[in-house]
């Protein structure tokens, strides 16, 4: 600094005004150097006297902030007021107004002095005024709500909303610029005037209704606030509306319903309550009869008075929810008593207010009517399942005990038993019973425990409700009340209204058998009758079979020489068939009137299956009589015919299981099920133990996908199949051996059993899964050549494949090949 300068800067009045303003004052050379700061321009940028002098304008500058080299040279020469951006020491950035003026100096160098002062408040300021305003104008344009800004004086519009023009009708371009008196806007022009005159007297409108025309000349109902506002020099109203029309006509129809309402609620059964936020103010006669009290005793109560504890917080909910939609609840009675109830509620104007009205419906039929549904449903579900498993039982015994097994389902008791008379009604059998839910194995016979009484001889029922007031107390009774048993019934078996039997059942409270009780027991006695004739004709049936038999056995004694012996036996076995065959008539004759009984019967082809093999077991006992009574007096070639028979009939027999496995295999219901393939193969290995250790076979296993999806019966018949075959054709090599693998092929299953027996020729691959196909006769091999032929049908009905690879003497492998739901890897191939 020079001479002149320094005595600028020492000059007293410049340095307090210098030092005391609140403005940052720079004074700068033309070199751009700083020359002096006072303290607040130090502060503004944090750097010292000393600092600054070192620096340059430039290096106190923003990046970015500094005027071009001619902008800057024009502002030392002439001046100039600039925003820029100046850098304090920490980095930060200080926005400034800068005032620019030169200095001139007699007889010194020129020099800038530049006032700055701090704007960063008034650039929050500017910034918040202008993100005011365009929340404003969004709001304004995006608004729900009908806006509109009017000037006061005329009503002129200088701003509305696009909901505000929708609801007008008009174009913007017809409004804007225009006032409201010139579109005819309220339908009552004293209504602006009433607006206006509101505003200045109190400052504000709020929730005027008045009604304005469309353009359409439609009259829309509108609520509307106002509020007065100043825009620049002009006092404006800003309105805010609500197209109200629908409320208003709304609320018209329900002023003219109230009335219709009244009439109609009176007029209906249902309870009808009118509250309000939970008070009754009115109820119909429906209601008070409904929960017995009388108006005078609801009017002004809580609506919470007529419910049940437990549905409280439900209906205080609904309430304060303003839901309107139906539900359920219990209902409380004056008497205390309790009502299902379900709740309708509806939002109405009631006397000019708005109220909740309530239609309460009675459930209490509808609950009892779906409970007696359900109890029905369940009724014939399970005697659904008893006459399945009585019907597919055998003997009188299994036919007992499987009707025990679901009874207490539908009747609960702690005993039951079902009894049978015999044919003369002279002894009593149990045939089965039960103690609380368990089947009793032995069951020792009381020769008092069922009184023939008229009333079972008639055909009726006898029920006792309480054994303790019993006259004569029986020592039968003595011992049910040991037991815990308080009442007892008795439901006869009868067959074409002959008594056949009873069902009996005990429990341990008194009166336990109600009319529905009853009405079940009724039907499972039916079903067993007709189940336990079904076993007496089988009984009967077997009886003419027995004597049969013995007359066969009559005539074949007068066989005296061999050839006459042989024709006497021959012309004895077909009288014997001739017999059968007339028994087998009498039998469908007999079977015809069972299903006349029952035609849900479905155990026909089981029966029959039955009644096939009865010639043959008198075959197969006739020929053993003359096997060990008249062996002596036959020839060789007598007792090789003999022999033929007895074991013809074995084979007859296995052949009729076979087709009957066969048929069955056909009819049998699919069901797929996800299961261990490992624990199926360990099972069947299990069963064929002793087999397989007697034959000393050796067995290998690489089974690589565990689990399997498929028929579960079915894959088990058909590896039961091959395993037995593998163990059957193997049993002749010197070291028997038999491989059972498995693996996974994309979206298969490959099963295969393998073995090292005879094998054969393949040639023949097709033929051996043929229905009565063989290789070997039965001399070599027994079997009926069914077997193979289950096994394809079983792997064909689960949508799979079947075949086998063989060599004569080198063994055989078969394969089957089983769908699988889920695409697995690769797993090791299939043995060669």
């Amino acid at each position: 600094m020079n001479s002149k300068s320094q005595s600028l800067s020492d000059t007293t009045i410049y340095r307090q005004l210098f030092e005391a303003s609140r403005d940052g004052i720079f004074l700068i050379n033309r070199q751009g150097r700083y020359v002096d700061a006072n303290p607040a321009a130090t502060a503004m940028v944090g750097y010292s006297l000393d600092e600054l002098r070192r620096m340059t304008v430039d290096d106190l500058l923003m990046p970015g902030a500094g005027l071009p080299p001619a902008a800057r040279q024009q502002a030392w020469h002439e001046g100039r007021i600039i925003e820029t951006t100046l850098r304090h020491k920490d980095g930060h950035p200080v926005p400034v107004e800068m005032n620019i003026s030169p200095v001139n100096i007699p007889d010194g160098d020129p020099l800038v002095l530049g006032i700055a002062r701090e704007i960063s408040d008034r650039l929050k300021l500017e910034q918040a005024l202008r993100f005011s305003e365009e929340k404003f104008s969004k709001a304004f344009q995006l608004s729900p709500l009908l806006m509109s800004l009017t000037r006061m004086a005329d009503g002129l519009f200088i701003e509305a909303n696009d909901n505000f023009i929708h609801t007008i009708g008009y174009t913007r371009e017809e409004i804007i610029g225009h006032t409201s008196t010139e579109i005819n806007l309220f339908a009552d022009p004293q209504d602006r005037a009433r607006l206006v005159s509101q505003l200045q007297k109190q400052g504000f409108v709020e929730k005027m209704q008045t009604r304005v025309n469309t353009r359409s000349g439609e009259i829309r109902h509108m609520l509307i606030s106002a509020r007065p506002i100043q825009i620049q020099e002009t006092l404006c109203i800003l309105i805010v509306g609500m197209d109200i029309t629908e409320r208003v006509q709304a609320e018209q129809l329900l002023r003219e319903s109230e009335e219709r309402w009244r009439f109609l609620s009176q007029a209906t059964n249902e309870a009808v309550i009118v509250h309000e936020e939970g008070r009754v103010v009115d109820v119909n006669d429906a209601g008070l009869r409904m929960v017995g009290y009388s108006r005078e005793e609801l009017i002004g109560q809580s609506i919470l008075r007529l419910a049940h504890p437990d549905s409280v917080e439900t209906i205080l909910e609904k309430i304060r929810s303003g839901s309107e939609e139906p539900y359920e609840a219990v209902g409380l009675r004056k008497d205390g008593s309790t009502f299902p109830c379900e709740l309708h509620p509806r939002l109405v104007i009631w006397r000019g207010q708005p109220v909740r009205v309530v239609l309460i419906r009675d459930l209490t039929a509808k609950k009892q009517a779906e409970q007696a549904l359900r109890r029905y449903s369940q009724r014939l579900q399970v005697l659904h399942t008893i006459d399945r498993a009585i019907l597919t039982a055998e003997s009188p015994q299994a036919i007992a005990r499987a009707a025990l097994e679901h009874v207490r389902e539908l009747v609960p008791c702690k005993r039951a038993s079902v009894t049978i008379f015999s044919p003369e009604g002279a002894e009593v059998l149990v045939l089965a019973a039960q103690v609380d839910g368990q089947l009793q194995d032995s069951q020792p016979l009381l020769a008092e425990t069922l009184e023939l009484s008229e009333e079972l001889k008639r055909g009726e029922l006898r029920r006792i409700d309480d054994l303790t007031n019993r006259e004569g107390q029986a020592s039968i009774y003595k011992e049910l009340l040991k037991q815990g048993i308080r009442s007892v019934i008795n439901i006869p078996i009868l067959v074409q209204g002959e008594l056949i039997g009873t069902l009996n059942l005990g429990a341990d409270q008194v009166s336990a058998f109600s009319e529905e009780a009853v009405d079940v027991l009724r039907e499972v006695a039916d079903v067993l009758g007709v189940a336990l004739q079904q076993a007496r004709l089988r009984e009967q049936l077997q009886r003419y079979t027995d004597e049969l038999e013995q007359r066969v056995a009559e005539r074949t004694r007068a066989l005296e020489e061999r050839t006459a012996e042989i024709e006497k036996l021959n012309r004895g076995m077909l009288a014997m068939l001739e017999d059968l065959q007339e028994t087998n008539r009498r039998y469908e004759q007999l079977s015809q009137e069972l299903q006349a009984v029952n035609a849900e019967l479905k155990t026909f082809a089981y029966t029959v299956s039955h009644d096939l093999k009865a010639p043959l077991r008198g075959i197969d006992g006739y020929s053993r009589f003359l096997m060990e009574d008249y062996i002596e007096q036959l020839d060789e070639e007598g007792r090789f015919f003999l022999t033929n028979i007895r074991q013809a009939v074995r084979q007859m027999n296995q052949l009729i299981d076979d087709l009957l496995a066969y048929s069955r295999m056909e009819r049998r219901t699919l069901t797929p099920r996800t299961f261990s393939l490992v624990r199926l193969v360990e099972g069947l290995l299990a069963e064929k133990r002793a087999e397989i250790e007697a034959g000393g076979v050796t067995i290998s296993r690489q089974i690589e996908c565990p689990e399997i999806t498929a028929d579960s019966d079915g894959l088990t018949i058909a590896l039961r199949n091959l395993i037995d075959n593998a163990i059957k054709y193997s049993a002749s090599v010197t070291s028997p051996h038999i491989e059972i693998g498995a693996r996974r092929e994309g979206d298969h299953c490959l099963i295969w059993v393998k073995d090292n027996g005879i094998g054969f020729d393949m040639q023949f691959q097709e033929r051996i899964f043929e229905i009565f196909q063989r290789l070997h006769t039965t001399e070599e091999y027994s079997g009926t050549g069914v077997g193979l032929a289950i096994v394809r049908k079983a792997i064909q009905r689960m949508g799979g494949r079947i075949w086998a690879e063989s060599m004569p003497g080198q063994g055989a492998v078969f394969y089957l090949k089983i769908p699988q739901p889920i695409t697995a890897g690769a797993s090791p191939s299939p043995p060669e």
